[in-house]
């Protein structure tokens, strides 16, 4: 398991405290840019999430997910909107597998995550066992960690799940920890472990 000593931490919250500039080239050695095609199948409205691995670039656009490669070129969309097997009603976060050979798209009102190829073929569908409206997904170590959206005060809101679907674990954080902890950076903060589970 990845531990904390192994992360490079870059302390934002000081910049934000202080109001001194970040510079780039303090955290970063360059930017590449990288225009994605679009065409009669790739119109891109508002990008909700984006995700690399490998050669691959996957991002989530009005609820469909987009795949191009490296150099922005479109491949295909992944799966597709719907209420039948292998389809999904809204996307709302995407990760790519371990190896990237496939990618994890959670439907946040089918209340599932999907597996497809990079092909874009059906690999499976995992229900989420806690029904509340899942807000951010994180697939690592071959489990899936599901964060809630804030639904109620004293309710579960992030847990741990093997990639079958498994409940392993309430991580038990609640609803008030994570606004008392975080309250500032609610609406850019994913994912923050302090702890190896």
């Amino acid at each position: 398991n990845l531990r904390a000593q192994q992360l490079d931490i870059i302390d934002i919250e000081s910049v934000f405290d202080e109001n001194i500039p970040l510079n780039l080239s303090e955290i970063a050695t360059g930017i590449d840019y990288i225009p994605l095609e679009l065409n009669d199948n790739c119109v891109l409205g508002d990008i909700y999430d984006i995700r690399m691995s490998g050669e691959n670039i996957a991002l989530i656009s009005d609820k469909e997910v987009y795949l191009f490669d490296i150099h922005g070129k479109f491949k295909r969309k992944i799966g597709q909107i719907g209420k039948g097997p292998g389809e999904y009603q809204w996307a709302k976060d995407i990760q790519f597998s371990s190896g990237g050979n496939s990618v994890f798209i959670m439907d946040i009102t089918g209340f599932q995550i999907i597996e497809y190829d990079l092909n874009g073929k059906h690999l499976k569908s995992i229900s989420l066992p806690v029904r509340q409206y899942p807000e951010d997904m994180l697939f690592f170590d071959d489990h899936f960690y599901i964060m809630h959206a804030m639904q109620g005060l004293g309710q579960p809101f992030l847990y741990k799940m093997d990639n079958q679907g498994l409940l392993l674990q309430d991580m038990n954080v609640t609803c008030e920890a994570y606004q008392s902890s975080l309250s500032r950076y609610q609406e850019s903060c994913g994912f923050c472990f302090q702890k190896d589970y």
